[in-house]
């Protein structure tokens, strides 16, 4: 048995290439020149993306460390003093501050047209800001001159303790091989989405948000120009929203120039960034860089992340590549080979949901719990309470700019999955005790219909997982040592670990070999695994927990030896009998059958130091009650005080003091005879 999986540096030797065999499409169904959106699109594309491809300096905004804080980022020609400013009124008057930029990133970006050349990714972080509160905010270049500022804009906060957010994966700007075409439907897929909630907090974007993924400016242009489509989106400005890195961005500097991400790490780092992590509420959020393969790196940034917020409920992680998807071309190739050193993360941090995209098709998996799929026997949309496992979501196009079709053996760990070649989105609703997700397509004639899938997970207690309890099992195990250990007990922790073992079959794991990927892909992509039932999950879980609990070892039988030797000799050196000086027989029967109780214990391997400990106890007891058994002389009684308590012997008294004053001395042998004749009374 292993005392944990390994989690280590992987370097991936290939990257898998998609090909046209494996159906990548766009569909006419999506191309706004030919469908329902074919005016609005032309409008658009006149009044508004013949400028905005030009325009590098979209603001970018995005989810604080914590609630309290929103961070902003933006390209500028010159920015001699970059600045944000808040307030609670549109005129910008009430309770107005300013936040000067920090950490900004010097650029030299020219755009497509060459009208204009940006030098600054100007970087602030706006602090303070109240829940359930609506602000307003202005940017700039150049906070001393007045004219300089933004038009206002609205930013409202809402409830961390009752929040939504929307879910979407891989807009890809570009992809389609029109940029404009993909933009629009980007804008089109927010739109609609917050025209069906409102109440959005921020948004979860699952990488790819652009196609190309240049070293640099002067390689590819065309970068630029997609991200001018994606963060030109109207809702943009309102929402901010916390992405992750793709395969598409890894390479280039673009994401990391646009993109001011809270508590950025050198963990799992490309060019693009790293991993990072805000907490909203009661809700840890971790973004992973999948892009890179070192397993090391996430693992130090997971438990950076969980150690900055230990009290968080919920922790949900998001990273690109999907794991456990069902898409044709990567959830069995790439997607699954990053299993090895992502899965066990998810299992180690005891991580709720995950979030991916990059398939570009649908999916929701079961509970999932080191590879074996957890069933809870949960009806679609119906809801599942204190689940172990994490969710695996998995997110279609946001944007249609290009599918994937699904893979044709639907695996056993996939609880739904579909490809309806329209753009997604899923809204997340969370509240202190629950996560419920469902997903939504954006119709081609601009209507919004529910898919039918979803789940709610309802958390009334945070428990360690049976992955970790068997990590938890085996470290006390090594710990502590069957010749350590009270052989029952021992066994007993034997026994549960075998049965969780097999139950989440351990054994096929695996490990790795100089670089060569092992194990838990090899078990997963085995579709005759099968289920695990709740209650069997449960009775291996109650059983190992129990088994660690009552793990014993043996007792040190030194001073409870001591102990019965001082009591035995004592019971053979007493008299029993009547007289002064001898014991009742009951008393020293209680102390025989005392010493044999204590020396059963002292005798026994079973016994714990607990174990030992109160049975010394329990005989110094017994052996104070039979020295206290022990029959007394009567002269041994209290000799009662000489002096009178009642009002006769005050007169008494009385008297002799009289006599003592008259008589003198011969007054004082009076006295003394009368408290000898008192004495020879009793």
């Amino acid at each position: 048995m292993k005392s944990g999986k390994k989690i280590v540096s992987l370097a991936l030797s290939a990257v898998v290439t998609v090909s046209a065999s494996l159906s990548a499409f766009a569909i006419p169904a999506t191309d706004p020149e030919n469908n329902s959106n074919a005016s609005a699109y032309s409008n658009w594309n006149t009044t508004v993306w013949s400028t905005a491809k030009n325009n590098y300096a979209n603001l970018s905004m995005t989810p604080g460390a914590t609630a309290s804080q929103m961070k902003f980022s933006w390209y500028a020609t010159s920015a001699p003093a970059g600045a944000v400013r808040i307030a609670t009124d549109s005129a910008m008057s009430q309770n107005v501050k300013v936040f000067d930029e920090k950490g900004s990133l010097d650029i030299n970006v020219t755009n497509k047209d060459g009208s204009a050349t940006y030098s600054k990714a100007v970087r602030v972080t706006v602090s303070g800001l109240k829940e359930n509160t609506t602000y307003y905010y202005q940017y700039t270049n150049n906070k001393t001159d007045d004219s300089a500022w933004s038009e206002v804009t609205t930013l409202k906060t809402g409830s961390t303790s009752n929040f939504k957010a929307l879910f979407v994966g891989d807009p890809q700007i570009g992809s389609s091989g029109n940029v404009a075409h993909d933009a629009f439907n980007w804008d089109i897929t927010l739109s609609k989405a917050l025209q069906q909630n409102p109440d959005l907090d921020f948004i979860l974007s699952a990488g790819d948000q652009v196609e190309h993924q240049a070293e640099n400016s002067n390689e590819n242009k065309d970068a630029e120009v997609q991200y001018a489509g994606y963060l030109g989106a109207s809702v943009l400005k309102n929402l901010p929203v916390a992405t992750a890195i793709g395969n598409h961005e890894s390479k280039g500097l673009f994401y990391k120039n646009h993109f001011n991400n809270p508590n950025m790490m050198t963990e799992g780092s490309t060019t693009a960034g790293g991993d990072y992590y805000f907490s909203y509420g009661k809700v840890l959020f971790i973004v992973l860089n999948s892009n890179n393969t070192n397993g090391s790196e996430h693992d130090a940034a997971m438990k950076a992340a969980v150690e900055s917020n230990p009290e968080a409920a919920w922790r949900i992680v998001m990273f690109h590549h999907d794991i456990y998807g069902a898409g044709a071309p990567h959830s069995n190739s790439d997607g699954a080979a990053k299993r090895n050193y992502l899965a066990p993360l998810m299992d180690k941090y005891n991580v709720d949901v995950c979030l991916t995209g990059h398939d570009h098709a649908y999916s929701r998996t079961y509970q999932i719990l080191d590879g074996k799929a957890l069933d809870y026997d949960t009806p679609v949309g119906g809801t599942v309470t204190d689940p172990q496992g994490t969710l695996y979501m998995t997110a279609n196009s946001a944007t249609g700019s290009k599918y994937y079709d699904l893979v044709s053996t639907q695996q056993y760990y996939v609880a739904d999955m579909s490809q309806k070649q329209v753009p997604t989105y899923s809204t997340i609703e969370m509240t202190d005790n629950s996560f419920q997700i469902k997903t939504y397509q954006v119709n081609d004639d601009g209507t919004v219909a529910d898919t039918g899938d979803g789940v709610k997970i309802v958390k009334n207690v945070t428990k360690a997982s049976l992955y970790n309890m068997i990590q938890e099992g085996q470290a006390k195990a090594d710990e502590v040592t069957a010749e350590n250990a009270t052989p029952a007990t021992w066994a007993a922790l034997k026994t549960a670990l075998s049965a969780a073992n097999t139950l989440l079959e351990t054994d096929r794991d695996g490990t790795y070999e100089n670089g060569n990927m092992s194990g838990i892909v090899d078990k997963t992509k085995d579709n005759t695994l099968s289920l695990v039932t709740k209650n069997d999950l449960d009775n291996t879980y109650l059983a190992l927990v129990n088994a660690i609990n009552g793990l014993k070892i043996k007792g040190d039988a030194t001073e409870l030896d001591a102990a019965i030797t001082f009591a035995q000799t004592l019971a053979d050196n007493a008299s029993i009998g009547s007289n002064p000086g001898q014991y009742p027989e009951a008393a020293k029967t209680a102390l025989l059958k005392a010493i044999s109780e204590a020396r059963t214990v002292a005798e026994s391997v079973e016994s714990s130091q607990a174990d030992m400990d109160n049975a010394e106890s329990a005989l110094e007891a017994a052996v104070k009650t039979f020295k206290q058994s022990v029959i007394k002389p009567s002269n041994d009684k209290e000799v009662e005080s000489d002096t009178p308590k009642t009002g006769d012997g005050f007169q008494t008294v009385a008297i002799a003091v009289i006599c003592l004053v008259l008589l003198g001395g011969t007054g004082t042998v009076v006295l003394v005879r009368w408290k000898s004749s008192q004495k020879a009374d009793k």
